[in-house]
């Protein structure tokens, strides 16, 4: 099995700062359209990107934004 990033996960922990997908994805650098794909599972964030997620999303234990393909989010 591989790894994808669990964009439910970070969906989620944006939800709970109150950001909306405009106000990540400037903190992060990217599109609303990348910020909305990644959550919505279409492709994982690169390092850089994966990096400037968790930076943002004040997520410190990175391993909780990976999940086995096929796994519940």
């Amino acid at each position: 099995m591989s790894q994808r990033f669990n964009g439910p996960r970070a969906r989620r922990r944006r939800y709970e700062l109150g950001l909306t997908v405009e106000q990540l994805a400037d903190a992060i650098g990217a599109s609303k359209s990348y910020v909305s794909q990644i959550e919505n599972g279409a492709f994982d964030p690169g390092p850089a990107r994966f990096a400037a997620l968790v930076k943002a999303l004040g997520i410190e234990d990175t391993q909780e934004m990976w999940t086995q393909e096929g796994d519940a989010a």
